[in-house]
């Protein structure tokens, strides 16, 4: 090979993992982007797309007949997850009544907002001052 045969075939190579080096930061950044530009979600269907009696056509070399191998065990997969959602919706409507309770009661005691620790809350509504970080006993006055 002469030197210059060489050369073009260094430049090509250069060229070509340059390219891939584009392609590769393009696919990398591109695909995340894409997403986080139109905010939306994959499609999640909310029952099956496929009924599970299909398993019944499987070839099983087992033991059990198709039935209790493929469509029984994604039946009961099925119901358990139908009987999650729903405990779970539950459990929900139940925090956001005690969320809408506490609010109220916030609003009634007049604590628009939480405080942090040690500010007035709440349940400091006047009173007595108490001792804390009071410093005027540790120390015995000069008499003058």
């Amino acid at each position: 090979m002469t030197t210059a045969t060489r050369s073009i075939r260094a430049i090509f190579l250069i060229r070509y993992a340059l390219l891939l080096l584009l392609i590769g930061t393009v696919w990398v950044f591109g695909e995340s982007s894409a997403e986080a530009q139109y905010g939306y979600q994959r499609y999640r269907p909310n029952t099956p797309v496929l009924s599970p009696y299909l398993g019944l056509t499987a070839s099983n070399g087992g033991a059990l007949p198709n039935y209790f191998a493929f469509v029984r065990p994604l039946e009961n997969a099925q119901q358990t997850i139908r009987d999650e959602n729903r405990m779970f919706s539950q459990q929900r409507q139940e925090l956001m009544k005690q969320r809408n309770q506490l609010q109220q009661l916030q609003t009634e005691f007049g604590q628009t907002g939480i405080t942090p620790t040690g500010q007035a809350g709440w349940f400091k509504v006047g009173g007595r001052q108490s001792g804390f970080r009071n410093t005027s006993h540790y120390y015995q006055r000069w008499q003058k």
